[in-house]
């Protein structure tokens, strides 16, 4: 029972993340638009890991920072100097982590001339140009839709 209750909490905080952090949400659109460009650029499978593991070292950053904000608001709910380092520090290994996915995206889609073939499909494929423009809408809509629960204090 008690690893059935380890996962329960588990997937509750990476749900709370979802519907709560709007960071978070932008990382998923980030990470599902990576994927479709991995599959139109035609990713070799020996840099597939190399995106793998990006995505998931922002999501698990990310998570690690909300759940210092959160220990740091519960412990310290008026201002505090060290709590303010904590949460910088926690948002700086975020900024970290996103910089070096973005290094490993330009070493993986670096080629102009497949960008520009990738850009070529979406232009003159009309499900290709619908899907980007429905995934546009709805990834606003998922990033900025969400209602923040409200923390006690």
């Amino acid at each position: 029972m008690k690893i059935i209750n380890s996962f329960k909490y588990a997937f509750r905080g990476l749900l709370f993340c979802i519907r709560n952090e709007r960071n978070f949400r932008i990382h998923i659109v980030a990470a599902i638009f990576v994927v479709i460009l991995s599959h139109l650029y035609q990713v070799t499978e020996s840099k597939i890991p190399l995106l793998v593991f990006s995505i998931i070292f922002v999501f698990v950053t990310e998570m690690i920072n909300t759940s210092i904000e959160a220990i740091v608001d519960f412990v310290s709910p008026s201002y505090s100097e060290m709590g303010r380092i904590a949460k910088d520090v926690a948002a700086g290994a975020v900024l970290v982590a996103a910089l070096s996915a973005v290094i490993i995206a330009f070493t993986v889609f670096g080629n102009i001339d497949r960008l520009l073939m990738v850009w070529d499909i979406i232009i003159n494929s009309w499900f290709w140009s619908i899907f980007i423009v429905v995934f546009i809408v709805l990834s606003l809509v998922f990033i900025f839709s969400a209602k923040k629960e409200r923390k006690d204090k």
